[in-house]
């Protein structure tokens, strides 16, 4: 393939542009990936890294076996996976290191919501009482 025709087709799909959590499957614009991969309509998936196309092992796994099924390679930018050399034995490790970490930031912005919103209440409480 020439570089041309590989910029032509990176050109025509675009970039996902999803904002919503990297969890779930429930992401507009990764079921349009995994449409088209079911479609057969690339050869490729470019992600800058895994925890872009996903944030947990059973969801990374779907997304690997419908490629490898369908003859589709997926390269991330970061060097962790290239099906085109084999390099895919760090899948699961990387995996679990994105849903982990996506699981800790989550429980600290948890955590982090209820410690404002539990000074927010002694704040209220303290002028209440009439203190400053």
């Amino acid at each position: 393939m020439s570089d041309c025709l590989l910029l032509q087709e990176i050109q025509h799909f675009g970039k996902g542009s999803d904002v919503e959590s990297g969890t779930t499957a429930k992401r507009e614009e990764l079921q349009k990936l995994i449409e088209d991969a079911q479609n057969k309509e690339f050869d490729i998936i470019l992600a800058k890294e895994l925890s872009r196309l996903a944030r947990n092992g059973e969801l990374s796994y779907k997304i690997k076996n419908l490629c490898e099924n369908q003859g589709i390679h997926i390269i991330t930018l970061d060097n962790a996976i290239n099906t085109l050399t084999g390099n895919t034995h760090m899948l699961g490790l990387y995996a679990w290191m994105y849903e982990q970490e996506s699981q800790n930031t989550s429980n600290r912005v948890k955590e982090t919501l209820k410690t404002r919103a539990k000074m927010d209440f002694l704040k209220d409480q303290t002028l209440h009482m009439g203190m400053k």
